[in-house]
């Protein structure tokens, strides 16, 4: 994927034939060991909706190529996550940027299996609402989640100075 150079008709196969936006992978149902790249030194301001899942051994890999600064995604203060997953396993998220979001940079919401690792994770300071950098939960804490891992990553500029029921972190499992 890459903003500048790529466009949503191409194939999204290869660097010459690269997707333009994330909502074109938003849309793409992905399967195990396909690997979703993103090109270093490109902004999105958009959300990534996770929509498949991967197999033990064979996750859904989110990563970056080329040289540069890791590739950002921004929910632009607008909206909840940059990065989502519902219920998805085999996950790995590996060397992405995540900002500006109203609710949670990386957010594992009942998924299993999930890598998240060599991230970078801050929020856009302290005009955005209370927050978290990287989030795994139940509906109710009920369940069991497993097989996850978080590791190698940055965490940094989350907003603790207003109100809410769970307050603001990090990382919150």
């Amino acid at each position: 994927v890459d903003a500048t150079n790529g466009n949503d008709i191409n194939n999204g196969l290869s660097e010459s034939n690269a997707w333009k936006t994330i909502a074109k992978v938003n849309s793409t149902s992905f399967k195990p060991n396909d690997i979703i790249a993103f090109r270093k030194g490109e902004i999105w301001e958009e959300q990534l909706t996770i929509s498949s899942s991967g197999s033990l051994g064979n996750p859904i890999t989110l990563a970056s190529y080329g040289s540069g600064p890791a590739p950002i995604i921004s929910a632009g203060k607008k909206r909840p996550y940059c990065i989502y997953g519902s219920g998805k396993n085999f996950i790995v998220i590996d060397g992405v940027s995540c900002t500006e979001w109203i609710n949670t940079g990386i957010c594992d919401y009942q998924g299993n299996n999930w890598i998240i690792k060599n991230c970078n994770v801050y929020s856009g300071g302290n005009d955005s609402p209370p927050d978290h950098g990287i989030r795994v939960y139940s509906a109710d804490g009920s369940e069991l989640l497993t097989g996850i891992e978080i590791k190698t990553n940055t965490i940094g500029t989350i907003n603790t100075k207003k109100d809410d029921t769970i307050g603001a972190n990090g990382i919150l499992v």
